[in-house]
């Protein structure tokens, strides 16, 4: 079955990008992603960009609140023929893109997926740090956690321990 573009209706054409099959449309130069694609060509890493590529992408350096992107006409999905909703990629990334509610595969704009890429490798990178950085404060929690009940005080479950000062104050 031959997918058309949703954006300029050209035929969509099959192509291999990080190891995986997507399909793209020459006029327009977008591409239509499917759900599990995406993730797959996230974990690939043939192409590892750049801090100076990565730079230049917003959603890369910092989350960044997305706006909607204006269209001049709804998109409809490929393959359900529905009309396609624009999200914030990964809620906050400030890269916006067209999914469908039904299949979630993505209607990508000419650069969004190695936009997507820059951000998801630069993201991960950042994990890193942070759990080395926060590691023996996470560490002090669970422990709190593990301890449960001390002093007469629930730990490690602020809930808990608000509720409970609640009750003893009274």
């Amino acid at each position: 079955m031959v997918l058309n573009c949703p954006n300029c209706r050209h035929a969509l054409r099959q192509v291999i990008y990080e190891g995986v099959v997507i399909e793209t449309c020459d006029h327009c130069q977008g591409e239509w992603v499917d759900h599990s694609e995406i993730e797959r060509i996230n974990q690939a890493r043939d192409v590892i960009f750049s801090l100076k590529e990565a730079a230049v992408i917003p959603g890369a350096k910092k989350s960044v609140p997305g706006t909607i992107a204006s269209r001049d006409k709804a998109l409809s999905c490929p393959h359900c023929q529905i009309p396609l909703r624009v999200i914030n990629y990964a809620y906050d990334s400030g890269v916006m893109v067209d999914k469908c509610p039904q299949c979630g595969g993505f209607w990508l704009d000419k650069g969004e997926l190695e936009s997507i890429q820059m951000i998801v490798e630069t993201w991960e990178a950042r994990d890193s740090e942070i759990k080395a950085r926060f590691a023996p404060v996470l560490s002090r929690i669970r422990e709190d956690v593990r301890q449960g009940v001390q002093d007469g005080r629930p730990r490690g479950n602020f809930i808990k321990a608000f509720l409970y000062d609640i009750i003893q104050d009274k």
